[in-house]
């Protein structure tokens, strides 16, 4: 398996490594985003002129979520669903890791949840020929009346 970034691969050793110069570069984005006053899209900007890029562009604002989310950075291995102590040295602290975790709840927005409608009779009949319940909506003709 590939080493995540930050981390190379040691043959010898069968084991990964902190990378000497990428390990520092993730440590800095994780304490620049701690304090608050970066974005996710300033922390890819961040990375890409330090030169971690993706086809020459920054990086995906959601693959910097995913790395500031990634549990390895402070020791831990993922198997079978589940998170173990790793046997290779964490780059970060597991404080500063808290921190970040802190700080993407506070700046992230909830989804909006989707408005159920209480429609009589569904679920009561069946297609005849495909077995699939039948549902109900509401729709808006062209005039502007609504039906059911």
């Amino acid at each position: 398996m590939r080493a995540p970034f930050g981390y190379v691969n040691n043959p010898k050793t069968r084991n990964i490594e902190p990378h000497p110069t990428n390990s520092r570069i993730i440590v800095k984005a994780f304490e620049e985003y701690a304090k608050g006053t970066h974005t996710l899209g300033s922390i890819a900007n961040f990375l890409a002129d330090h030169g971690i890029t993706t086809h020459g562009k920054p990086p995906a604002k959601s693959s910097v979520a995913k790395m500031l989310t990634h549990r390895v950075y402070i020791g831990f291995t993922h198997h079978k669903g589940e998170w173990y102590d790793g046997s290779f040295a964490p780059i970060i602290s597991p404080t500063l890791f808290e921190a970040v975790q802190k700080m993407l709840a506070k700046k992230s927005r909830p989804r909006k949840q989707t408005e159920k409608y209480l429609f009589p009779f569904t679920g009561f009949a069946r297609c005849g020929e495909c077995g699939s319940m039948i549902t109900a909506q509401y729709a808006t003709n062209r005039f502007g009346t609504k039906y059911t």
